[in-house]
């Protein structure tokens, strides 16, 4: 995770004053970076009940006013987030489920 973080708050110009969209955000630890990095406005989209967490983390880092969090899937999610000029960040951690092996994949 320290090449997640570096390479969002070492790109604060990519960041700040822009929408970004977080997809899969588990404990929303990407959307705080980008928040913490700049951003007017960061939706945090999870599926399951980490959605939770998330808000509880954005809200133990001071940045609960820019993160919004979206618990449900991103087909679900009508946020105000398109433009032109905004950014999207998603971890590459890919889970699939085979019987009753889970395998990660990067």
């Amino acid at each position: 995770m320290d090449s997640y973080r570096t390479a969002i708050l070492g790109n604060k110009e990519c960041f700040q004053g822009k929408a970004v969209l977080d997809v899969g955000s588990g404990s929303g630890v990407l959307a705080i970076w980008a928040a913490m990095a700049g951003a007017r406005v960061v939706f945090a989209v999870e599926a399951t009940s980490m959605a939770k967490n998330a808000r509880r983390l954005a809200e133990a880092n001071g940045v609960s006013h820019i993160i919004q969090v979206f618990q449900g899937y991103m087909e679900q999610v009508r946020a105000g987030w398109h433009g032109s000029d905004n950014v999207a960040i998603k971890t590459f951690f890919t889970r699939i489920r085979t019987g009753s092996r889970a395998s990660t994949f990067l």
